[in-house]
């Protein structure tokens, strides 16, 4: 589970820094695939899995509180994501997409800093 965590902290990282620097890169690529029901399916999996991984792993974690935490908040957006329907999460991710690069630089730092606590936790 270990590694599970450690790469999806890892893959974080690389969002952040990619949408800092060159953010046009990450929003088209999310464009190309906005109308396939892959990114919706990818969405809702990855925060369900995430999810789960984290509740069951922090309690053996540097940082127990906060990873149940984030592991019910990331699980729940999850559930959410999977109940609005591809429709409704086509809009959403449209209207993300559609932010002032200023918006989208700020969404990096934050995955940054989520990046960077999901590979502190489990170190």
């Amino acid at each position: 589970m270990l590694y599970v965590i450690g790469g999806f902290g890892v893959l974080m990282l690389a969002a952040g820094a990619l949408l800092i620097l060159q953010p046009a890169v990450l929003v088209n690529a999310l464009r190309q695939h906005l109308d396939s029901n892959g990114l919706h399916f990818l969405a809702v999996v990855s925060r369900l899995v995430l999810g789960a991984i984290l509740l069951s792993y922090a309690a053996d974690s540097r940082f127990p509180i906060a990873l149940q935490t984030l592991g019910a908040l990331i699980f729940a957006s999850g559930v959410v994501l999977g109940a609005i329907g591809r429709h409704n999460f086509q809009r959403l991710m449209a209207w993300a997409l559609g932010l002032r690069p200023v918006y989208q630089r700020t969404a990096g730092v934050l995955a940054l800093i989520l990046g960077g606590a999901l590979v502190a936790a489990i170190g």
